[in-house]
């Protein structure tokens, strides 16, 4: 309780959105270095983007604010 399992996420939230904003342009090679991350997180972070959040997804969100955000 009040712990959040896993590692910490590489990118902030500010950073996800301008890498997934530039991959139109830059290759992954590209964003990797300018991102301090491995390519493989780069991927992770674009294809995480591209998910449309269900129902279900949205609720679980929903629930999980609820409890960290006290």
């Amino acid at each position: 309780r009040g712990m959040m399992l896993g590692a910490k996420p590489k990118l902030t939230a500010a950073q996800a959105v301008k890498l997934v904003k530039l991959r139109k342009t830059l290759t992954v090679a590209e964003l990797s270095r300018r991102f301090n991350v491995s390519p493989a997180t780069v991927n992770n972070y674009v294809q995480r983007a591209k998910m449309k959040p269900t129902p279900k997804l949205r609720a679980a969100a929903k629930k999980h604010r609820e409890i960290f955000n006290r």
